[in-house]
């Protein structure tokens, strides 16, 4: 295709080429010509060129923080030919990285590396490199996206914090808040029949829906020691830096903890509950925080409700709702004890919750709502 520059100068050449048909004059013809000859011969040198190749790419590392470096090689497979080739990598939609390629032929393996060092949370779109090549003029180019697209999930800024919550009176660690009494068990999802099933968990309605008989699942809640819940709607909080803030206390709270071996677990509306042992998860969950809506919040949070039970509960969040109190009443019933942070320097003070005013205060802040709640224990 032509450049700007090819575009004007086919322009400029058809319009020497009627000005010499118009006046006659034949340094107009050879000025037509000269430009035309010019436009053809890139358009040509263009296409002849093949940029086709199979380009792959190792991001390392996948998981990384705000501020940390991340590094991209680039193995590329040439199936074409071409001269003075333009590769250029992406990411998040804006060129990273631009390498020029004297000779491009088949069998010839090249490879590349660049660096970048993102600043904000979040999935972080490696590529399409795109491939592109042009004549000495100018006037033509071609391009050619080679690869797919990677992704490198960078969690949230973390503060260090010291202290770890621990119950009172009890040598042994054990809380008798841990266990929850639901009176049976929970409902969790429906399947199909299976002989030797309890005909009593046969769902009726569901069955006569789909014309078979359907079978409730059932699960126990999960038992843990303490459950971090982070409301994740921007608009309780203040300004899009709270939330940013908020989502680097939760983050903070949640390595903290699972460092110091308190096995904690994540709980976020519209996601869910994560493992113990699923630490990875709980922060690509915080690194994608508020990217979308939570269509219920109420039947969300009681959904969590049904899946864990626990000594500490672990709330944050920015101005509290009614949707968010109303939660904090339905999960207290399932934990023994409560400590409840609220982010953002003109949130209203209350009783039943510790105030953050900004993320420089996280760390002193933690411990009195430790001290608050329980008391304080080393975390070495």
């Amino acid at each position: 295709m032509l450049t700007r520059r090819g575009q004007i100068m086919a322009v400029a050449g058809l319009g020497f080429l009627l000005s010499w048909m118009l006046f006659g004059e034949r340094e107009l013809m050879a000025a037509g010509l000269i430009a035309l000859f010019g436009v053809g011969i890139g358009l040509a040198k263009v296409a002849w060129d093949r940029t086709d190749a199979e380009i792959y790419r190792t991001i390392t590392p996948q998981h990384a923080f705000v501020g940390d470096t991340i590094s991209v090689q680039l193995r590329i497979e040439p199936a074409g030919h071409a001269r003075n080739v333009r590769i250029e990598d992406h990411v998040n939609g804006q060129p990273a990285a631009v390498f020029a390629v004297d000779r491009f032929r088949s069998g010839h393996e090249l490879s590349a590396r660049y660096q970048f060092t993102p600043a904000k949370r979040g999935i972080h779109h490696v590529g399409p490199a795109v491939m592109s090549v042009g004549d000495p003029l100018g006037v033509a180019h071609q391009s050619n996206g080679a690869s797919p697209v990677d992704s490198v999930i960078v969690f949230p800024p973390i503060v260090p914090l010291g202290g770890l919550p621990v119950s009172r009176g009890s040598d042994s660690g054990v809380n008798p808040g841990f266990v929850r009494n639901t009176g049976g068990d929970e409902f969790f999802s429906l399947r199909e029949y299976r002989q030797g099933d309890d005909l009593r968990r046969v769902h009726w309605p569901a069955s006569a829906r789909r014309d078979a008989l359907m079978i409730r699942q059932l699960q126990e809640p999960q038992n843990t020691s303490v459950m971090i819940l982070f409301d994740p709607r921007p608009e309780s909080y203040r300004t899009a830096d709270v939330f940013e803030d908020a989502v680097s206390c939760a983050a903070s709270i949640y390595q903290h903890l699972f460092r110091s071996g308190a096995g904690p677990v994540l709980a976020i509306p519209g996601k869910g509950v994560t493992r113990r042992e699923d630490f990875d998860k709980g922060m690509e969950w915080l690194a994608e925080a508020g990217s979308s809506p939570v269509v219920d919040f109420g039947n969300a949070v009681r959904r969590i409700d049904q899946q864990v039970s626990g000594g500490l509960i672990i709330l944050m969040t920015g101005a509290p709702d009614d949707a968010f109190l109303a939660a904090a009443r339905t999960l207290q019933r399932s934990f023994g004890r409560r400590i409840a942070f609220t982010v953002g320097g003109d949130v209203a003070p209350s009783p039943l919750f510790v105030p953050i005013p900004d993320l420089d205060h996280m760390a002193e802040v933690w411990e009195r709502g430790l001290e608050q709640a329980w008391a304080i224990a080393p975390s070495g």
